[in-house]
């Protein structure tokens, strides 16, 4: 066979019809089978959706209201997506959900926002589709509005109740009424009439009306009128015979709360024990008696009686809605205890409790009704009518009381204040706890600067870093917060808004941060240009200029002072600040990067040293000299400044207007150092001039004379800077060195005048003080100077010794502080010291081997110009 193997083998043969008829026949077999299904499914009968309702509905009679959802999602829902149900079948549908839903929630004794919209709107289709509702489905439908707090709506859907319901419907309008007094004032009005409405059922049975009674009392008296409420109850109940005790009990509560707000506490008290009687302990409302006899003790001053109360609403009325009210009552009287308020109540308790324990209390229970209000939604009227406003109120009062207080405690007060803060944030705090919390923060800066200073004031720049810290925090604070209150000010209150943005511009001046002081000042120019204080304004600005690095800027509002002195031209008289502005505006001349303008201020200066502006005895004459003083010491100009020196000390110790406390010793302190510097720096550059010059003998001799008497002047003025400021608890970096220059160079007074046992122990008192300190160098080196001037070759060889270990010891970095007083005359005169010892037959071979080579010229005995000490200022001084 090929067939394997591809090949074309013999045709088969063809088949036969009787062999092959079953195909067909069974084919067609197939169609009409396929037909038949088909027209089966299409002929049978649909799912009967009416049995399904009914199911549905028989379980909803049977409380199994789950099982009737589910029949109704499972079997109904998937039809009605599809539209297949009737109109019938659909409204019957959406009742019935509504229905299960409804029942299903109650039975469960829950009360879910979710089930109550999706009642609500079960019930709203099928009224949709026009299903009739019943009596209960109108009777569901409403509570169910009620509970979603639809009250104008549920007020329609109750009212549509008939008379058969009428039990229902006053349950309603009581829930409403219930419901709108939690809520808005326009709520409240709206349950006012709502209670009018009812009293005129003339069917209302004593407990229906005694409680309507008691509602209609309390809105009156949450609206004011607390009279009226009286009159209502007095004139009604004689109609009511033999009243139920719980619904009586109820109103006389309420009536009580009247008798309050009219100021007759003992008829409120009468009140509320005859209610406590007919409530029974037990009775929910107990915690509001027991509440307003609280209030009652807490008005009328016994504020121990009133604790123990406050504390029992506390502790057995923690499910009431009052509590916030309670909590807030005990904050209030904690406080009003620990400052000696009120009278102890009969048991004494809370008589000797702590002051402080009982502060801290307070503000604990305080920060429980914040975290209240503020849960229960900030504005909006917490439990007990604690309300924003109220909690606000409230713990401004204590803040004033720890602010007014004999001995102020600002800490606390400042904590009672941010509390009102917090309340609702800062971006919504009211324009008077800002102004609390800025009051407080600005007292705790000078208290901390006053505590710093032994009680007296201190500047936040000779504080310590650890008050600077915290002083500077509480400055910051304050102009923030007086920067806020100005802004929310700035429309409603101009003079508040002018003495915060005042004020806020002063702490931040003060504290340092003078991109927010220069903005203050900045807008208080601008924006108060009468004002009393624009003088001032413009000088603290232009002087933040300064301070800021705008030199050009500062000195343009200088010049404007100055030049609108005396005019009063658009109420910007600069006055005092306009003669002010002469010193600090030749300081910014001097310090900026033009010279040619150096003349200007030296002129301006020399006008205010000639008396011109006020006389001799002003703070700006002073200030002139001292600055003339100044300028002629850097320009290495002695004489001048020997002389303006000199004055400025004449003046101030001598009584004419002289400095006074710590700042004014201090300023007192470095006049007296620089003018024992400019002293040696006189007698030394008289030294220099006598080296290798021919005078004829007199002339030489007055010029020693005239050294060595300026000499003997420098030492005791530096002894006193040095006392003086050793005595400072806060020194600033340029009065340290100050300090440490003063023991220097006191010992160099004495070298220069050939006192070398006077100068070695003063030396030796400057290493001491500075053992580690660089600047001790030049003491050690001094001291084998002074060794050698007086012969004294073994111990100036130890000294050396001791010396050069030092010198070794130290970081070749350090040599290029400006502010080292190791000059090239210091380094020449300790080689030439060292080459002195080297020698041969000295008695000291061998100590001066220092590897250095020592300057052509040297001589151990001459005086020591230690240079300008203008290298210690401050940049451009």
């Amino acid at each position: 066979m090929d067939d394997a193997k591809g090949g074309a083998g013999p045709a088969a043969p063809r088949p036969r019809w009787r062999e092959v008829w079953q195909a067909p026949v069974l084919g067609a077999a197939g169609v009409l089978l396929a037909g038949g299904l088909i027209a089966a499914v299409m002929t049978a009968p649909k799912p009967d959706l009416n049995v399904d309702l009914r199911t549905a509905a028989s379980e909803i009679e049977a409380k199994r209201f789950g099982v009737a959802l589910e029949t109704l999602n499972a079997k109904v829902l998937p039809r009605l997506a599809k539209d297949v149900l009737t109109p019938e079948q659909r409204r019957e549908f959406h009742l019935l959900r509504a229905r299960a839903l409804y029942l299903g929630q109650r039975e469960l004794n829950l009360d879910r926002a979710d089930n109550n919209r999706a009642i609500a709107s079960e019930y709203e289709e099928a009224e949709r589709r026009h299903a009739t509702l019943t009596e209960s489905d109108v009777y569901f439908l409403a509570s169910t509005r009620v509970s979603l707090g639809e009250l104008d709506a549920a007020v329609v859907t109750a009212a549509a109740l008939p008379e058969s319901s009428r039990t229902r419907r006053i349950e309603l309008y009581k829930r409403i009424v219930e419901g709108a007094m939690r809520s808005t004032a326009a709520d409240q009005t709206r349950a006012l009439d709502l209670l009018t409405n009812l009293t005129a059922d003339a069917a209302l049975d004593d407990d229906t009306r005694l409680w309507v009674l008691a509602r209609q009392t309390e809105l009156l008296v949450r609206q004011g009128y607390a009279e009226e409420a009286i009159n209502k109850v007095v004139r009604t109940l004689p109609r009511i015979e033999d009243p139920p005790s719980e619904p009586l009990g109820e109103m006389l509560v309420n009536l009580a709360r009247a008798y309050m707000a009219v100021g007759e506490p003992g008829m409120a008290a009468d009140r509320l024990a005859r209610a406590g009687e007919l409530l029974g302990p037990e009775h929910p409302m107990m915690g509001d008696v027991t509440l307003l006899l609280a209030d009652l003790s807490h008005d009328e001053g016994r504020l121990a009686e009133a604790r123990t109360r406050y504390g029992e609403v506390i502790g057995r009325y923690a499910f009431s809605e009052d509590l916030p009210s309670a909590t807030l009552g005990l904050a209030e009287v904690n406080a009003k205890l620990s400052n000696g308020q009120g009278t102890p109540g009969a048991d004494g308790e809370a008589g000797g409790s702590d002051a402080a324990a009982l502060l801290d209390e307070s503000i604990e229970r305080y920060a429980e009704v914040v975290a209240e209000v503020r849960e229960r939604g900030g504005r909006e009227a917490a439990g007990g009518g604690v309300t924003v406003e109220r909690v606000e109120a409230s713990l401004l009062a204590r803040h004033r009381e720890q602010m007014e207080k004999e001995r102020p405690d600002f800490r606390r007060a400042l904590r009672f204040a941010t509390l009102a803060e917090s309340l609702t944030g800062r971006d919504a705090t009211s324009p008077a706890t800002l102004l609390a919390m800025a009051d407080s923060h600005r007292r705790l800066a000078e208290e901390t600067l006053l505590v710093a200073g032994a009680g007296g004031p201190l500047s936040l720049a000779d504080a310590d870093p650890a008050t600077r810290r915290e002083a500077r925090q509480h400055l910051l604070a304050a102009g923030e917060c007086y920067r806020d209150h100005a802004a929310r000010t700035v429309q409603t209150d101009a003079g508040a808004y002018a003495e915060s943005l005042w004020t806020a511009a002063l702490a931040f001046d003060r504290a340092g941060d003078l991109d927010a002081s220069v903005a203050a000042f900045q807008d208080f120019s601008k924006d108060m240009p009468g004002d009393a204080r624009q003088g001032e304004a413009r000088f603290r600005l232009a002087e933040a200029y300064r301070a800021r690095g705008d030199l050009e800027l500062a000195a343009a509002i200088y010049r404007d002072l100055i030049g609108g002195r005396g005019t009063g031209s658009g109420g910007r008289d600069a006055g005092i600040f306009g003669d002010a502005s002469h010193v600090p505006l030749a300081q910014t001349l001097l310090a900026d990067a033009d010279a040619a303008n150096d003349a200007e201020a030296r002129t301006l200066l020399e006008n205010v040293a000639s008396g011109m502006l006020g006389g001799t005895g002003t703070e700006v004459f002073r200030g002139a000299l001292r600055e003339l003083a100044q300028m002629h010491y850097q320009a290495g100009e002695y004489e001048r400044a020997i002389e303006r020196f000199e004055e400025v000390l004449r003046r101030s110790e001598g009584g004419e207007g002289a400095d006074h406390g710590r700042a004014g010793e201090a300023i007192l302190a470095v006049t007296r150092y620089k003018l024992a510097d400019s002293y040696r720096l006189s007698a030394a550059a008289i030294a220099r001039s006598l080296e290798g010059a021919a005078f004829p003998d007199g002339e030489r001799r007055a010029l020693e004379l005239t050294r060595d008497e300026r000499l003997g002047k420098a030492a005791p003025l530096y002894e006193s800077a040095r006392r003086s400021l050793e005595g400072e608890k806060h020194r600033t970096a340029l009065q340290d060195l100050y300090l440490r220059n003063s023991y220097l160079y006191l010992g160099d007074c004495a070298f220069d005048l050939r006192d070398y046992e006077t100068a070695v122990r003063r030396y030796e008192a400057a290493r001491e003080r500075y053992p580690k300190d660089p600047a001790s160098l030049v003491a050690l080196a001094q001291v084998v100077n002074a060794l050698l001037a007086q012969g004294e070759l073994a111990k100036a060889s130890a000294a050396n010794a001791r010396a050069r270990r030092f010198y070794e010891s130290l970081p070749d970095s350090v040599w290029g502080d400006p502010t080292l007083p190791m000059t090239r005359r210091d380094w020449e005169r300790w080689l030439a010291s060292q080459a002195v010892l080297a020698r041969p037959g000295t008695g000291a071979a061998g100590t001066g081997g220092t590897g250095l080579k020592p300057a052509s010229g040297g001589d151990a005995a001459s005086p020591r110009d230690s240079g300008h000490a203008g290298a210690a200022e401050p940049p451009g001084r």
